[in-house]
């Protein structure tokens, strides 16, 4: 956007369609949500406990998963510093374990998840939009659909989610469908 020339892309499927421009502003509407992604073969990695150094186990955990070359794909902690939940692509899961079996002498513990779809809900100022995210767990839920975890990245870009890989595609139809992305 250096010379702020706007570009537009158009659908050579439906030419008549206005398609999508990319200038340097960012026009907000009420359907915030512009894309969906889903990521199956995931797992998620639980490392729980109570009266440890919580930072220092953080610090360890992450270290000894980047010796084992296990790629982290996304990470939720609660507000409790007593869980953190790592997802890992399946095929790492058991690395990861091995990884994470003797951390915390024994005072923590390690559990996995296996059978997991990561869904992302992406688009311009979604953090900064009231009602963003309550449409679409209110979406989830109307259709019996169980988050198993969230994380929202600080760059108000985007919503991901963990549910079960049963659920992954059923999950991104029915966002798709909630926020009417077949009509942008």
């Amino acid at each position: 956007m250096e010379k702020k020339i706007p570009v537009r892309i158009k659908n050579t499927f439906n030419p008549e369609a206005p398609g999508t421009v990319i200038s340097e502003g960012c026009e907000s509407t009420k359907d915030i949500v512009k894309a969906l992604s889903l990521i199956e073969k995931v797992a998620i990695v639980n490392v729980s406990g109570a009266g440890f150094d919580f930072a220092e186990v953080m610090s360890e955990v992450f270290k000894k998963l980047a010796n084992e070359k296990v790629n982290v794909i996304m990470v939720s902690q609660s507000s409790s510093e007593l869980n953190l939940s790592i997802v890992v692509d399946e095929a790492d899961v058991g690395r990861a374990m091995r990884a994470l079996e003797h951390i915390g002498n024994g005072t923590i513990n390690i559990s996995k998840l296996e059978d997991v779809a990561v869904v992302s809900a992406v688009g311009a100022g979604m953090a900064g939009t009231p009602g963003v995210a309550g449409r679409i767990f209110s979406a989830l839920g109307k259709n019996k659909i169980n988050v198993i975890m969230i994380s929202q990245s600080c760059s108000e870009y985007n919503v991901s989610f963990a549910v079960s890989k049963a659920d992954g595609r059923r999950a991104v139809k029915v966002l798709h469908d909630e926020f009417r992305l077949g009509n942008i």
